[in-house]
């Protein structure tokens, strides 16, 4: 039923083919085209979804035929010989769009198993491709396609619609056509206005469907091509003319024949909701789009975990602890949250505000791989692939995924070089493979790392007395003081490694300060440049402390 709000365990099951074994299944000639390809079983329907990249200077119309080819050969094989019930298309060149979708609709014949010669509605668009956050190819593989393709259960009625109003599009004739259907929209493109104003057009049009959509680039009916002399004939799609004249909306409608209707204006439909979910997320989670949007339910089940209450609190220390300090020192494959403007210190508290889609989908993952009883974990870098493994200390979600967390930095880390990867499903989300990043080896005792320590606590001393004596100068009670002084003096007792991060938290250092600390493996080097940026800017950093303690 539509109108389940929450699923209670996940039904897809994913299948995603590394590009080198596929590479090697593409056309002759084609060993430029680089392809990845995913199929997921949800419920009763069968999606498959194939990426295939080459670099710009091969970008011949050869190329464009065999990687179309490439694509929906695999996207056909991975349906199992299932008929075709649609097909959807991305391009970075949407001038392309004609070829590809004409080499797809060529594939579908009754010896590729299809019982008919009937092409499937079919709807093209423009959008990008995601990369991974590091270790990009030197030569960025700037031409690629994204094509999907679904087979889905008995009585679904898939219908193509554009509306060629630089206005909010009225989809009256869309609702009359399937009255008695409730549609789940699918493939939204409409740049010309807000996506808050489409959603709120489509909920007004359809109050009871399921609706999900990805914003990407209009594009023009291709005339005179021969793709759209095919029956019925796909929406090829050319981005030619200015915006202002250009189709505003295109995109698929799903609607399923009802079951049975718990009123007269409310029917049920065939498909569960977090069954049209996870066929959403391999449908849109692929291209590198403007936006998304989901219906609440919808969101709900591509975002939330299965279990455990939207609201947690911090877990038990030892727990905090091991997840973000993992012990070895072998590499780990994490999920990435890039953040080129924060920098999480070890030890180092943070509040994150979680809204897009691939880092809802990140903590979801993350917190469905603890378990119950465990404690979530990913890493935050920067672009460079730079950056620190934290640990989640207390949520606070939205039905949609959305939330607001609190977490605890740990083991500082460097991805490997060329181990990021974005799967077909995940919204632009890396993962990646990581080496930890430990200073080196030093006693305690150590008259270099003693001399270190003995001045970087003395430089911090006198500032905060400069800060102290400027409150009081301005009539004002510093409220924080005497947290950061036993803070230092805490970390000090127990190691220099730990002062020196004690340190790093509280000073007002820009972030390539920061990120040079982090890559830094002597403690000794680390607390000798906090004391000389303690030295150079005393004055800053106490009225600094003394405006904000």
């Amino acid at each position: 039923m539509l109108h389940c709000a929450r699923r209670t365990a996940r039904v897809s099951t994913w299948r995603t083919c590394s590009s080198a074994a596929v590479q090697g299944a593409a056309p002759t000639g084609a060993s430029g085209l680089d392809c990845v390809v995913a199929s997921a079983s949800a419920g009763p329907a069968l999606v498959s979804c194939a990426r295939v990249t080459w670099p710009a200077d091969t970008a011949t119309e050869q190329v464009h035929r065999q990687a179309a080819q490439l694509a929906w050969g695999r996207c056909l094989a991975a349906l199992q010989g299932r008929p075709v019930a649609f097909a959807a298309h991305f391009s970075a060149d949407p001038t392309s769009a004609a070829q590809h979708l004409t080499a797809a609709a060529a594939l579908f014949s009754p010896a590729k198993g299809s019982e008919t010669n009937t092409v499937p509605p079919m709807v093209g668009a423009s959008a990008d491709v995601w990369h991974p956050v590091a270790g990009r190819r030197s030569t960025p593989a700037t031409n690629h396609l994204i094509l999907a393709a679904a087979a889905l259960p008995d009585g679904v009625h898939c219908r193509t619609f554009a509306c060629e109003t630089p206005a909010v599009p009225d989809f009256g004739d869309l609702r009359g056509a399937l009255t008695t259907r409730p549609p789940l929209m699918l493939m939204v493109s409409h740049p010309s206005f807000a996506v808050g104003q489409l959603v709120s057009r489509l909920d007004d049009a359809l109050p009871y469907s399921a609706k999900a959509g990805a914003v990407a680039s209009p594009v023009e009916q291709a005339q005179g091509d021969a793709a759209v002399s095919l029956a019925p004939p796909p929406m090829v799609m050319q981005d030619t003319r200015p915006p202002a004249s250009t189709p505003t909306c295109v995109g698929i409608a799903f609607s399923w024949t009802p079951s049975s209707a718990p009123t007269a204006s409310i029917p049920a439909a065939v498909m569960e909701t977090h069954e049209f979910a996870e066929m959403c997320r391999i449908l849109l989670g692929a291209a590198r789009c403007r936006g998304w949007f989901f219906s609440p339910a919808l969101s709900s089940s591509l975002f939330l975990p299965h279990f455990g209450p939207l609201k947690q609190g911090e877990p038990p220390g030892d727990a905090l602890d091991a997840a973000r300090f993992p012990e070895g020192e072998s590499a780990l494959a994490v999920q990435l949250f890039v953040l080129d403007d924060i920098v999480v210190l070890p030890y180092q508290r943070e509040e994150l505000v979680i809204y897009e889609p691939r880092y809802r989908l990140m903590l979801r993952n993350a917190i469905e791989a603890a378990g119950p009883s465990g404690v979530a974990s990913f890493a935050i870098v920067n672009a460079k692939g730079v950056g620190t493994l934290v640990a989640l200390a207390g949520r606070s979600a939205q039905d949609d995924g959305r939330a607001h967390c609190a977490v605890v930095g740990g083991r500082r880390l460097r991805v490997v070089p060329g181990s990021t990867a974005v799967a077909l499903d995940a919204f632009g989300l890396s993962t990646g493979d990581v080496t930890f990043i430990d200073d080196a080896p030093c006693a305690e005792d150590d008259p270099e790392l003693a001399a270190s320590a003995k001045e970087a606590v003395n430089r911090f001393d006198d500032v905060l007395a400069q800060a102290r004596a400027a409150a009081s100068k301005a009539n004002r009670e510093l409220t924080h003081d005497g947290a950061a002084a036993a803070r230092v003096k805490e970390a000090q007792a127990r190691a220099a490694h730990d002062l020196s991060w004690a340190l790093a938290s509280l000073l007002p250092a820009s972030p390539g300060t920061l990120r040079d600390w982090l890559v830094c493996t002597s403690t000794a080097q680390r607390l000798r440049s906090q004391s000389k940026l303690l030295a150079k800017e005393a004055g800053n950093i106490a009225a600094q402390w003394a405006a904000t303690w």
